[in-house]
């Protein structure tokens, strides 16, 4: 009797921790199905594989890494390549260009009455000093030893010729070289003669008067005659000094090219 008892009881409890073994794993299986955080399935694996027409296009192989040398001395070259194929090129410079008329002619200057000239006799014997002279009323100038010559509405290069071809032609050198200027064409200038300390040729400045012309000149000599002449082209304007002084209000302004003659007192 003992024994069956005993055999029972381990019957009994083999059946028990049967039954608590597979409750234990039945356990464990409805929680891994269940998502618990415990739970160590693996993540689903999701295909990238198109699908569909879009299969068939051949997939896209990213470009190979450079290499270590590649990296540090072609990285920065192959940047700045790129940077400036992106750049809009820039539009070329166009020299700028002055707008000349070259349909305009070249009108060169001729010379007028009252025009002070420069005149110079080169390869000559013996040597001449350079003339300075005005032309006369008449548009005529006189040089030592020909007759007057007709400068008026000439060129200078004109008047050379001419004055050449005189003295040659007389006979009087047998070779020479003319040279003509005009002061007042490259800088501007007036003249003044007789009695004044200072005559001759004299720079114009603007704004330059009768009195001031001739205060520029050293002023009236001991022997003048209050009574002047301005001779401005083919005109004369005759004005006395003294009035001036007393009424300078009436003082005229002068231009570049007059000619102030301040006569000689026989009194």
């Amino acid at each position: 009797m003992i024994t069956m008892r005993a055999s029972l009881s381990l019957m009994v409890s083999a059946a028990m921790l049967g039954g608590l073994l597979m409750g234990s794993g039945c356990k464990k299986v409805s929680v891994a199905k269940s998502g618990s955080p415990s739970a160590t399935q693996p993540p689903p694996v999701v295909s990238t594989k198109p699908v569909g027409p879009a299969a068939e296009i051949a997939p896209v192989v990213p470009a190979p890494k450079p290499g270590f040398f590649a990296s540090l001395f072609g990285g920065k070259s192959s940047q700045a390549t790129d940077h400036a194929a992106t750049q809009t090129p820039s539009t070329p410079t166009t020299p700028v260009t002055a707008n000349v008329d070259t349909n305009r002619s070249y009108v060169p200057y001729r010379i007028q009455i009252n025009d002070t000239l420069m005149i110079a006799l080169r390869s000559i014997t013996p040597e001449q000093p350079n003339i300075e002279l005005i032309v006369d009323e008449n548009g005529e100038i006189k040089l030592p030893y020909i007759n007057s010559i007709k400068a008026e509405g000439r060129t200078t290069a004109e008047l050379e010729t001419l004055i050449r071809d005189t003295y040659l032609g007389q006979k009087i050198y047998k070779r020479m070289t003319v040279n003509v200027i005009v002061p007042s064409q490259t800088s501007p200038t007036f003249y003044i003669k007789g009695e004044v300390h200072s005559p001759g040729r004299l720079p114009y400045v603007n704004g330059m008067t009768l009195l001031t012309a001739i205060a520029a000149a050293g002023g009236p000599s001991d022997y003048f005659t209050p009574n002047m002449e301005l001779l401005r082209g083919g005109k004369k304007i005759k004005f006395n000094y003294y009035d001036l002084e007393k009424h300078p209000e009436q003082d005229q302004p002068i231009q570049a090219g007059d000619i102030i003659i301040v006569y000689k007192s026989w009194l």
